[in-house]
């Protein structure tokens, strides 16, 4: 159990340090300058791409994918419900 706290508060973590990142803070600022067309070919091709690999991925991947979705999901709801 504590191993798996570890585990998530590490994940949260890097996931914050990716927030915080140059890169992260230059993406930002560009698609706030993309027209509406261009962040429609960007979410299109984005979509185009995450189908690719969602049809590549093997039954055990798949649920591995959605259980880790849930889980995210669960957290970040208990951290919204917790705070108020």
């Amino acid at each position: 159990m504590l191993k798996e706290y570890v585990h998530k508060e590490m994940k949260n973590r890097q996931q914050n340090v990716k927030l915080d990142s140059v890169s992260f803070r230059i993406d930002i600022e560009l698609r706030e300058r993309e027209s509406s067309i261009e962040r429609e070919v960007r979410r299109s091709r984005d979509r185009d791409r995450h189908t690719v690999q969602r049809d590549r991925e093997s039954s055990v991947e798949r649920e591995a994918r959605l259980s880790q979705l849930q889980d995210r999901y669960r957290a970040e709801r208990e951290r919204i419900f917790n705070r108020a």
